[in-house]
């Protein structure tokens, strides 16, 4: 469809009274949400790209004050804090940089926090989860580039306790134990010493077969 039917009408509703307010053809309706809100394309996509911070502040996300501890931010919504001078005040946050917060609310005690760095050179993703009154750690997540599926020279095995799933029923197996809320998972983690390591000897075994060459 390359064009927006005039025939379909949209009704605005007025939310304090909730009666209806304008009618206007959905044609209409989507130019001027488009007038007014920033397009996601290619060019700008990206969590740590200006169009997301733009969008933080469209959802309505309140701005994180000093001196905030992120263990009591447990109500749903989006949160921002756009300062490193803030920043550097919070307590049990992961990072020294700008981000947003988004907080989702996973179960009737469980909560997931996912932070998002504002740093245009160095994506950085984090998030941690809340259950029964206890928050987990904080973990980064790993793209792609950053992580092997084997264990190989230029790797470290991280090993982690993630959760089993957020609405894990708490009943109890055949043998009277309980569910298993978390398991144990092991990722293959690029080790930047390693790497440098390896360059190192690379470099080395080069110095020698130039040397080699020029002796005959």
């Amino acid at each position: 469809m390359n064009s927006l039917p005039n025939d379909w009408y949209v009704t605005l509703v007025n939310p304090k009274n909730g009666e209806p307010g304008e009618n206007m053809t959905i044609g209409r309706f989507t130019e001027l949400f488009l007038n007014n809100n920033k397009i996601w394309t290619e060019n700008n996509d990206g969590p740590s790209s200006n169009l997301y911070a733009g969008i933080a502040r469209k959802l309505d996300a309140i701005e994180i004050s000093e001196n905030e501890d992120l263990n009591s931010y447990i109500k749903e919504g989006c949160y921002r804090c756009p300062l490193v001078d803030v920043v550097n005040t919070l307590t049990n946050c992961p990072t020294k940089a700008a981000f947003a917060l988004i907080v989702h609310r996973t179960t009737a005690s469980g909560y997931t926090q996912r932070l998002e760095v504002f740093n245009p050179n160095h994506y950085q993703i984090f998030y941690r989860t809340f259950y029964n009154g206890i928050w987990g750690e904080w973990r980064e997540i790993s793209f792609a580039a950053t992580v092997s599926k084997t264990s190989n020279a230029l790797t470290e095995t991280v090993v982690e306790e993630v959760p089993v799933s957020a609405d894990t029923p708490m009943t109890l197996q055949e043998d009277g134990q309980p569910v298993p809320t978390m398991r144990t998972v092991e990722r293959y983690k690029y080790s930047i010493q390693k790497m440098a390591e390896m360059i190192l000897f690379l470099r080395e075994e080069l110095d020698e077969l130039k040397g080699g060459a020029g002796k005959e």
